[in-house]
């Protein structure tokens, strides 16, 4: 998927469905590209390709839309899980 297009969809049906006090989630963050072994899988990404693919299309969604709750994938990026993870939950788009 491109990453651009994908924030710009998401960011709509945010806004849309949000407009009418009902709350959204978006999911499942991050890089959670396969069902087997999704909960003990490790997605292995360059920091580049992280930000560029994976990320990109979460940020513009998070910031122009603000959803109110945000799904964490169940598998590890580079080893760390994501759910577990301060730098992926919190830290990121700072």
């Amino acid at each position: 998927e491109d990453p651009l297009v994908a924030s710009k969809m998401a960011t709509g049906f945010i806004k849309g469905v949000q407009r009418h006090h009902v709350g959204t989630s978006i999911k499942h963050f991050l890089a959670n590209n396969q069902e087997t072994r999704r909960m003990t899988s490790s997605s292995n990404i360059d920091e580049r390709t992280l930000r560029e693919l994976y990320l990109s299309a979460f940020e513009g969604a998070i910031k122009k839309a603000k959803p109110w709750t945000v799904m964490s994938s169940y598998n590890r990026v580079n080893g760390e899980y994501v759910g577990d993870s301060k730098h992926f939950l919190t830290d990121i788009f700072t």
